[in-house]
């Protein structure tokens, strides 16, 4: 974002209009999503949904807690809910359809943390477990930050990536999965870090991490800005023609 000379930005009431932010907000993805966006708007799909991230990252799971189980390693960083999950997991028990999926993407990143080579460890990006929901910062640089860190512009989808060639190298049956087929096709092209700008996002369609409204944030970004620029999550659909897309090997 840019600051006006001598360092001070514009009171806040001036930044919204007709209900629209009108400093801009940023989201980090691939070049992988970018013309389901083009045509959807964003957040307008879930290809993640349909790619069945859940299933897969529940089958990868089955397969880790086995190893971690097997080999005596105890994950001291899990609760007690993340346990059981775990030993569900490895005994083939069914997972409930009303099991917290950020709990299955946290345990799944943690299983993946375990990798015994470094090159094999997850990428430090991919630590925010946010799955299901479009978010945005203000902070362009945290945005590209972002982008650059996680392959393939979702922590879900670069996580569940990640684990499924660590396991493959240790359980060659699991590429024979039907389970991951409509992932590794998506992923087969090139993966390359996108940026998009959204330009005068509408403040009602605007939560804070917590799902509160954003107004208390936005204040909070002028009193002290430039040590809290915050992020929201987006709860509409963003039309493209509100989408500025920028790809990082120009930037």
């Amino acid at each position: 974002m840019s600051v006006p000379e001598g360092g001070e930005i514009p009171c806040m009431d001036d930044r919204i209009k007709v209900h629209c932010l009108e400093i801009p907000l940023f989201h980090s993805t691939s070049s992988l999503f970018e013309t389901s966006i083009r045509e959807f708007g964003l957040g307008g799909r879930d290809i993640l949904r349909e790619l069945g991230i859940r299933e897969a990252a529940v089958e990868l799971l089955r397969y880790a807690a086995r190893a971690c189980l097997h080999s005596g390693i105890h994950v001291d960083s899990l609760d007690r809910s993340a346990h059981e999950l775990l030993q569900d997991l490895a005994s083939h028990s069914a997972v409930s359809p009303e099991t917290d999926e950020v709990l299955l993407f946290v345990l799944l990143r943690v299983c993946y943390g375990l990798a015994e080579e470094p090159d094999e460890r997850p990428p430090t990006g991919c630590a925010n477990f946010r799955y299901g929901q479009v978010y945005a910062t203000v902070s362009r640089e945290r945005a590209l930050s972002w982008a650059r860190g996680v392959e393939f512009g979702s922590e879900a989808l670069t996580n569940v990536i990640g684990l499924f060639r660590v396991l493959g190298r240790r359980f060659p049956e699991i590429r024979e999965s039907r389970a991951f087929s409509k992932i590794l096709d998506f992923t087969m092209p090139v993966s390359k870090p996108l940026l998009i700008e959204i330009v005068r996002a509408p403040i009602d369609d605007l939560r804070t991490d917590g799902g509160g409204s954003p107004t208390e944030y936005l204040q909070m970004f002028e009193e002290l800005y430039p040590h809290f620029q915050p992020s929201f999550e987006i709860v509409k659909t963003i039309p493209s023609e509100q989408l500025l897309f920028h790809k990082l090997d120009s930037l």
